[in-house]
């Protein structure tokens, strides 16, 4: 006699560790509750194998920066301070013209400006004062984030907060909208609560139901487990042994309201088949649903600050689908760009070794530089683009 086709598709999840249990049939055949179910197992097992590839990610993230990315940060560092030198030497020294010294001299406080930014120097410092150069450009960068400031937490740093760079201000406006929302909670609290209506009574009361009801679905499955899996009454060693690490396993998804999990002990255990997850009534679906549910909101929200770090990094990259590989690739673009630095400083470095290109440079290539473009020329072209209309934008003048 043929075997009856399994109503219960074990589809293997990479890097889950366990299967996706799915009840199978054509949608003719599937309650709402059953397709629900379905797609709330998948939507589940799809979060928390990102989840498990991000939390194995920070690891190997944390090792290629300090392997990879920060010995070229240092060399960098050191080419860059190498080349303050020449144009420090320059300047003390004769031979550059009028227009030559001042390009030397803007390049120099540019190069200055930044690496004392990255980190206090005595040395840099004192080249900055022997040729009188304002290297602190804090000041213009706390103007500007105390406006963006303003706009992005709604409120305004006092006057006099005394912050003097960048990351001291951000601080404060952390710790004033943390006090803020603390006294916004606290005044909420001591406000009395208005009366519920009865439509609003009972819908939180069914809502407790349901999250009742939920929680005693999750205990039934659990317990039923635990009575299968306790190994005190286990006189084989291999097998008692089996059984802790699965009581184990149970143990965790269960504190973790782990559905999915729970379920798929079940499976491994034998304590459910095709026949019975098919047959389960739409009310017990329904509570597990409820699990689900709340399972997937839950795993969203460790996926969310479990990635935040990373996108806060690469700020310019969120794609719909975040995963690690597209910080890997990002960071491959950055180890890229700063070895082609590495590289063109070391080679001005030895160019520059003969005054004569360094000269050269100054009255060439490094003026055009510090020149940069036409802003206002340019702002003026953006604003004609914003206010044009289609039809001009396109290229189709009227």
């Amino acid at each position: 006699m043929a075997r009856q086709p399994s109503l219960l598709d074990e589809a293997a999840v990479p890097g889950s560790g366990g299967a996706v249990l799915v009840i199978r049939g054509s949608t003719a055949q599937l309650t709402v509750r059953q397709r629900q179910f379905n797609k709330l197992l998948g939507e589940v097992a799809a979060l928390r194998e990102r989840l498990a590839e991000w939390n194995q990610y920070e690891g190997r993230f944390r090792q290629r920066i300090a392997t990879e990315q920060a010995p070229l940060v240092a060399r960098l560092r050191e080419a860059r301070i190498a080349l303050c030198a020449v144009f420090d030497r320059a300047l003390l020294g004769k031979g550059l013209g009028k227009v030559q010294r001042r390009t030397a001299h803007d390049v120099l406080e540019n190069l200055l400006s930044d690496l004392l930014q990255e980190a206090p120097d005595e040395e840099l410092a004192a080249m900055a004062g022997r040729h009188e150069m304002e290297t602190d450009l804090d000041d213009g960068r706390l103007d500007f984030f105390e406006s963006v400031g303003s706009e992005l937490f709604g409120f305004d740093i006092d006057p006099g907060h005394g912050a003097r760079t960048v990351e001291e201000l951000l601080d404060m406006y952390r710790e004033k909208a943390a006090a803020e929302t603390a006294a916004r909670a606290e005044r909420a609290a001591r406000r009395k609560p208005r009366p519920k209506s009865a439509k609003a009574q009972q819908r939180e009361e069914r809502a407790e139901q349901v999250a009742r009801d939920a929680s005693a679905a999750l205990r039934e499955v659990y317990r039923r487990l635990v009575r299968d899996l306790h190994p005190d009454r286990i006189r084989d060693a291999g097998e008692r042994d089996r059984k802790t690490m699965l009581m184990k396993e149970a143990n965790r998804a269960y504190e973790a309201h782990d559905l999915l999990a729970l379920l798929e002990l079940q499976w491994q255990t034998e304590q459910i088949d095709a026949a019975s997850m098919a047959g389960y009534a739409d009310e017990r679906l329904a509570r597990f649903i409820h699990v689900l549910k709340a399972q997937a909101a839950h795993l969203k929200s460790e996926l969310g600050a479990a990635t935040a770090p990373f996108l806060a990094t690469f700020p310019d990259m969120a794609p719909r689908d975040f995963r690690p590989v597209h910080v890997d690739r990002q960071v491959d673009r950055e180890l890229v760009a700063m070895r082609e630095e590495l590289a063109q400083l070391q080679g001005d470095l030895r160019r520059y070794a003969d005054p004569a290109e360094l000269r050269r440079d100054l009255s060439g290539p490094l003026r055009d530089m510090l020149a940069g473009p036409d802003f206002d020329a340019l702002l003026e072209e953006l604003m004609w683009q914003d206010e044009a209309p289609a039809s001009r934008r396109s290229g189709r003048r009227r």
